[in-house]
Order: C-alpha cells, then sequence, then structure tokens
C-alpha cells in the first residue's frame, strides 16, 4: 500500500537509472561514465545529452538504451535480454525494434505500451516525427508527450486522451486494439477514452461517483493540466503512482497530496459531494488550513472569511481598480511591462526572497549575454545553473566550462559584424550536425545558412564553402543532380575569388571528379581529374604524395573505360612516387601497385606483373593520405586567403 492506496507490483530492475543501465551492460567504462555524472552534476543537462556531446554514445545508441530502459520499467524484457538486444544495435547499426526481431523477442513484445508508438499506430506522428521528439524529450528531460505538444506535433488534448489510453493498457483493462481504435474516436468526438470503450462494450463505465486523484487536483486549482499530465508520463514511465511523482517533481506538498486522497476515499464512499471536496482542498491548498478545518469551514463561515478578506487584506491593485483610478486591462499591461523588464523583475524577486541574491545576480548577466548575442539561451541556462551549483560567477563558470570562446563578440559592435559572427557560429552548430549524420536536419541548416548568405553579402570563400557541405549531404542522399549543380557553383565562385590556381579551386575540383565517378559519368570525371592533377603539380610539385592521389583516381577513370595504356602511365607515376616519398611498403603504395598489376593483366604484359607479385600480396591498412582542406574551425570564421 502506498498514500492509502494499493500499487502495481514492479520489477526488481524497475527503478533503473540510465547510467546504471549504461554500466550495467557494459557500454561504458567505469571511468568514462564517472566523467560524464560529473559533468551533468555540475551542468545541469541530463546524462544521455552529455554522453552522446562527449563523443560516448551516439544519437541512435542513446535513443536504443532509453527504449531498452523503458521496456525493463515495464517488465517486458529483462537486463540479459536487454544486453543481448543492444549488442545487436551497435553492431547491426538497426532499431531496437529491428534487433529485438533478430533476437527473436516475440512480436508481441516489441510493441510495447509506450506513448509514442501508441499515438504512431493511431497515425498522428509518423517514425521520423517520433524519433526527433525523443532526442528532445532525453536532451531536454521533459516526457515524450510534453515534448510532442511543446513541439507542437500534437494538441494537449490529444495527450491526455493517449495517456489514459496508456493507463488503461498499463492496467490490463483493454485490448492495445481497442485503445488504439477508441483514442481515434475520443480524439475526434472530444470526448474522454472511456465513452467510446462503453459504447463498444469494451469497458463498464463506474456505477457511483468517482474522480481520479488528478481530476480532483486539477478542479480544485491545485495544478495545471500540463503538470497532471507530465506527472502521468512520468508515473507510467517510472511504474510510480502519480501522487508519489507529484511530490518528487515537487508540484505538490506531501500533505495536500494526502488531503487529496483522502477527499477521493470520501467522495468514492459517497459520504462527501464531489463539490465540496473540491472546494475543501482548494482551501486546504489555497490557506494552509487541515482537511478537517476545510470541511468544518462551510456556509457562514467561508463567508466571512471571504468578508475578511475583502476588508483586511485588500491588495494594492485591487484597491486603485476599487477607486477606478486603473482598469484591470491597465493593470495586465502594467505588470506585463514590469516582466519585460528584468532589472524590475530582479527587484521583485528580491524583495519577495525567493533566491538567492548572488544566483540573481549571475541570472541577470547570463541573460543579458544570451540578450547580446554572446551566448545562446541553452548555453546562458547551464551557465547559470554551473553558477548556482558551485557558488562562482559567470566569468568563472564560462572558464571552467572552457566556453570563453563564445563570449568573443564584446559590444559594441557594427550590425555588419554581428551578423558574419551569426552566421559563422550557426556554420558551427549545422556542421555539427553534419558530422552527427543527422542529414535532415542539417540540410534544412545550411540551406538557411546560404539563403542568409545572400542576404547579408557574404561574397567571400566562407559562402562556396558552405555550399559544398550541403552539396555533400545531398551526394550523401544519392540527390546527385543536386549536389553537381552546387559544386560546380562553387567552383565558379571560387575561380572568381582566387587567381588561376589555389588550393581552394583544386579541393573542388576533386569534389566534382569524385561526384562524377560515383554517378559513372566517367567522361566528365577524367575531365575535372586533369585539371586537379595540372593544379597540384604546381601548387604542390610533381613529387608530392596529392600529385600521387591525383594520378590515382585520373588512372581509375582511364581503367574503367578501357584506355589500359594511359591507365598503366598513369599508375606508374603514381607508383614511383610513393615509393620515394612514403616507401614501398606503405599502404599507399601497395593499393597504388594492386591498380597497377591490374591494368598490366588487361595489357597481357606478363613480364612487367611478375615482378610486382611479391609486393601486391601484401596487407593493406591505414589510408590514402587526400588534399588538406581547411579545419571546421577556420571553415566558417575567416574569409582571409593564405
Amino acid at each position: 500500500m502506498q498514500n492509502g492506496r494499493a500499487t502495481k507490483q514492479a520489477p526488481a530492475s524497475a527503478g533503473l537509472r540510465l547510467g546504471e543501465l549504461i554500466g550495467g551492460l557494459g557500454l561504458l567504462g567505469k571511468r568514462e561514465l564517472a566523467d560524464a555524472l560529473k559533468v551533468s552534476h555540475e551542468t545541469g543537462l541530463p546524462l544521455g545529452r552529455v554522453l552522446v556531446m562527449s563523443g560516448y554514445l551516439k544519437d541512435d545508441m542513446l535513443a536504443a538504451v532509453v527504449d531498452a530502459q523503458s521496456m525493463i520499467r515495464e517488465g517486458l524484457i529483462d537486463i540479459g535480454m536487454a544486453k543481448k538486444v543492444l549488442a545487436v544495435v551497435k553492431q547491426k547499426q538497426c532499431t531496437l525494434n529491428q534487433a529485438l526481431v533478430e533476437s527473436g523477442v516475440d512480436s508481441e513484445i516489441k510493441r510495447s505500451n509506450l506513448l509514442g508508438d501508441l499515438l504512431m499506430e493511431a497515425g498522428y506522428i509518423d517514425e521520423k516525427r517520433l524519433k526527433l521528439a525523443l532526442e528532445q524529450s532525453t536532451a531536454t528531460g521533459l516526457p515524450l508527450g510534453r515534448t510532442l505538444v511543446l513541439s507542437g506535433l500534437i494538441p494537449e488534448e490529444l495527450l491526455s486522451i493517449a495517456i489514459n489510453a496508456q493507463v488503461l493498457l498499463r492496467d490490463s483493462r483493454v485490448s492495445r486494439a481497442q485503445a488504439t481504435q477508441s483514442l481515434r474516436s475520443a480524439f475526434s468526438r472530444h470526448v474522454p477514452i472511456e465513452v467510446p470503450l462503453a459504447e463498444k462494450g469494451y469497458y463498464a463505465l463506474p456505477t457511483r461517483q468517482s474522480i481520479r486523484l488528478g481530476e480532483i487536483l486539477l478542479a480544485a486549482g491545485v495544478l495545471s493540466e500540463q503538470e497532471l499530465m507530465t506527472a502521468l508520463e512520468f508515473g507510467l514511465a517510472n511504474n510510480k503512482p502519480v501522487g508519489e511523482v507529484l511530490t518528487d517533481l515537487r508540484f505538490i506538498e506531501e500533505a495536500t497530496i494526502s488531503a487529496a486522497l483522502a477527499l477521493q476515499k470520501m467522495v468514492a464512499e459517497q459520504s462527501l459531494k464531489l463539490e465540496d471536496a473540491t472546494l475543501a482542498l482548494s482551501a486546504i491548498y489555497r490557506d494552509g488550513i487541515t482537511l478537517e478545518e476545510a470541511l468544518n469551514n462551510s456556509g457562514p463561515k467561508d463567508s466571512q472569511k471571504s468578508k475578511s478578506k475583502n476588508t483586511a487584506t485588500q491588495t494594492f491593485p485591487e484597491f486603485l481598480q476599487l477607486t477606478k483610478n486603473v482598469t484591470t486591462d491597465e493593470l495586465r499591461k502594467a505588470f506585463e511591462a514590469v516582466l519585460l523588464n528584468p532589472q524590475m523583475v530582479a527587484k521583485i524577486l528580491d524583495v519577495a526572497g525567493v533566491i538567492d541574491k548572488n544566483v540573481l545576480q549571475e541570472a541577470l548577466k547570463s541573460y543579458q549575454l544570451f540578450k547580446q548575442g554572446r551566448l545562446s539561451i541553452e548555453h546562458a541556462c547551464v551557465v547559470l545553473e554551473f553558477c548556482r551549483k558551485n557558488q562562482v560567477s559567470v566569468d568563472d563558470a564560462l572558464k571552467a566550462l572552457n566556453w570563453q570562446q563564445l563570449d568573443q563578440m564584446q559590444k559594441p559592435i557594427s550590425t555588419r559584424e554581428y551578423d558574419l559572427a551569426k552566421w559563422a557560429e550557426a556554420c558551427r552548430t549545422a556542421y555539427a550536425i553534419y558530422e552527427l549524420g543527422d542529414l535532415d536536419q542539417a540540410e534544412q541548416m545550411w540551406a538557411e545558412i546560404l539563403d542568409r548568405a545572400e542576404e547579408i553579402e557574404i561574397n567571400d570563400v566562407r559562402h562556396p564553402r558552405a555550399k559544398e557541405v550541403l552539396a555533400k549531404i545531398y551526394e550523401i542522399q544519392n540527390r546527385h543532380n543536386e549536389a553537381l549543380d552546387l559544386f560546380l557553383e562553387s567552383l565558379k565562385s571560387k575561380r572568381a575569388l582566387f587567381e588561376e590556381n589555389h588550393f581552394e579551386i583544386a579541393a573542388t575540383l576533386n569534389n566534382v571528379a569524385s561526384l562524377a565517378y560515383r554517378i559513372n559519368d566517367l567522361k566528365l570525371s577524367e575531365f575535372y581529374s586533369r585539371q586537379y592533377l595540372v593544379m597540384l603539380e604546381v601548387l604542390s610539385g610533381p613529387t608530392h604524395p596529392n600529385v600521387a592521389s591525383a594520378l590515382d583516381n585520373l588512372g581509375l577513370t582511364c581503367h574503367l573505360q578501357k584506355r589500359y595504356e594511359e591507365a598503366a602511365a598513369l599508375y606508374q607515376r603514381a607508383l614511383d612516387i610513393c615509393t620515394n616519398t612514403l616507401g614501398s611498403e606503405h599502404p599507399s603504395t601497395v593499393r597504388v601497385m594492386r591498380k597497377y598489376a591490374a591494368t598490366l593483366k588487361a595489357l597481357d604484359k606478363n613480364e612487367e606483373l611478375s615482378r610486382l607479385n611479391g609486393v601486391v600480396a601484401g596487407t593493406i591498412s591505414g589510408s590514402w593520405k587526400t588534399l588538406q582542406l581547411p579545419t571546421e574551425d577556420s571553415l566558417f570564421s575567416d574569409a582571409s586567403v593564405n
């Protein structure tokens, strides 16, 4: 029993935390996990977000672990099965559901009662939006349902109906098909889910007056609907009663919950009317009185108390309204103006004593940095939390977190400088998203970045560099024509910016040749490969390994066009450079030698081929040295030409 009611027996692992699960599954060493937990504690960021930002886990793997954690809490799988399934996820780079099937888990088990699955089966969200919402939920620490509502993916009413459906599923009151069908019907008709369930005979409505705990808290004004939905979802995810979750989240004090449970019982036993229970709970919450006092304070006493409040505790705004000096609308506008003034809000909070004075000062500094564009809102929040936990200043927090570079835009600066700095910051963020592999998000961000570059007239090398990042995204997405168009636009821009021979131009020539080779346009690939080779010979010298790489690429295009004599000559030149600069046993040398051997075989030059056989059998390891491009740090922040 808990809070006067029976609770569902949870498995021993139901309360398993994310860090414990990751450690128990062997996905991370104890030292790395301890470091991540320390950063999470110091910054206030969720552990999952820290693990991804630190490079310990990829987003997809973290999502799989979180899903597995939910299934363990629901008792659908145990830790042993989770370890087996996540090993498959890691090895095959697949989703958790795919890994469950691969591991032989029953198909009904893998279809858990998770809120996201329920909404997806009902047709309200798709897999792509669910994945995005799960990532946002992990990053913010908010439940999935609240994240979906805040993101505008589902309305509040649908969340309420879906959570009720999830409760009924958890308690085995309805089947999954019944829940999904009735969810759609209830939302379209704007009625509780119990109504369509009862109409079809799936569910029996209560025969006497009753009320849920959340409903009485909501009716009494103790709780907002958003807080209730958040608590319900946390309770379902963690197998906890909603009353316990409400106190854990500090939405309500334990005394208020106890009173609400007692009133709920009285209503169920028909010893108290629902309206009286709601009024009593409202008085307990508002005036801080006991349950007994609330039940006795009815009728005349209530009126007397109300009269006393009107005469003895009249607020100043009420007094001004009473004397007709201000209207309600004028007061509202005045309060809104106050809320828009950080300094005035800070003074009010200081007078009320609801926040530490030092924390308040650092909050003003963090907010000012955000308003000036020198910190993002997320960075500002993390900085303030670090200040609060470690009792340090904003400046010290920036140093400790190694975020001083975020505050390099000292005011005053010109509008042009500010626009360029913000554009560069957007590029760095988008580049990070691109490297993390979120191509859909990266594509959208880079398209917006290029539009912004046109607006603020960025006419230096950063503009074509940005085009090439988007082109590479298109290339990975197999949108080859769009990628080729962007590479050629970039090439044209760079040729207008630089002298005839420049590494920037060479890099783009190589990108065009590589894409043309990939789409099997060998003539086009050869055309740009030859230009790339000629330019590198001028820039690096005829015996540089980069030139050997260019010769190798050009030789490949000739070989595939069955022009074996030309290919052999190119491979031989590349082989001579590699042997002299890298050594005969270097992986790159062996790689070129194998291509050269294949060409000699096609030409029936067996005598020359026999001299290579002993070396060609060597093991290939390592990677080919390619043309050095600008690093990500300087890619978009420095327009200078070296």
